[in-house]
């Protein structure tokens, strides 16, 4: 299941499985209730009904419903949002996201306090401190400290569905760091 997604106006989405004899597959019986709650994801599997977007943003299925002409660009300019925070923090973010999904509150507030005394230590910390003092933008450690921008964006939705989990991140000069095992951006629901 991906991190963020956002879907068209005109995306549904169904567990159809049922519909052709078979049970959940790829793991849609562990995430879905995870994503909407059992309640939700057996009417869902039950039925194979499909559901359209308002429907799947009010059950959590998805994050935001925008214009199928700005789902791209929806994207892209989040992706940018997201790719001008600090890598490693960000690992570390989406860590604590997900083991806060089975962890106790004791357990990981432990790790929070691990994690942060990490981030303290780490130059992307040094740089937020100095930016905001100096009020100007961070400029985090992507090797020359330029400010970069994503990129790879221009390609077709199922290609960037294809690769959400090695997003191209680029420097000013377009030397491209990969961050692999890190989901940047959402599956693009419905391919536009």
């Amino acid at each position: 299941m991906c991190d963020i997604r956002i879907a068209s106006e005109t995306a549904t989405f169904a567990e159809s499985f049922v519909r052709v004899g078979i049970v959940p597959g790829d793991g849609g019986a562990w995430l879905l209730p995870r994503a909407v709650g059992m309640a939700e994801a057996a009417e869902m599997a039950f039925t194979g009904d499909a559901i359209d977007a308002r429907e799947a943003l009010v059950c959590g299925l998805v994050s935001r419903v925008v214009a199928p002409e700005a789902l791209l660009d929806t994207a892209r300019a989040l992706a940018q949002r997201i790719a001008a925070n600090p890598g490693a923090v960000m690992r570390m973010t989406k860590r604590l996201l997900r083991e806060g999904q089975q962890a106790s509150l004791e357990s990981l507030l432990e790790m929070s306090a691990g994690y942060q005394s990490i981030a303290h230590k780490m130059a992307d910390h040094r740089e937020a401190v100095m930016a905001f003092v100096e009020k100007r933008a961070a400029r985090f450690g992507w090797g020359n400290n330029k400010p970069f921008a994503v990129t790879g964006c221009e390609s077709s939705a199922r290609r960037i569905t294809a690769r959400r989990y090695n997003w191209a991140v680029a420097s000013g000069d377009k030397i491209g760091v990969r961050l692999a095992g890190w989901v940047w951006l959402m599956q693009i629901v419905s391919y536009c």
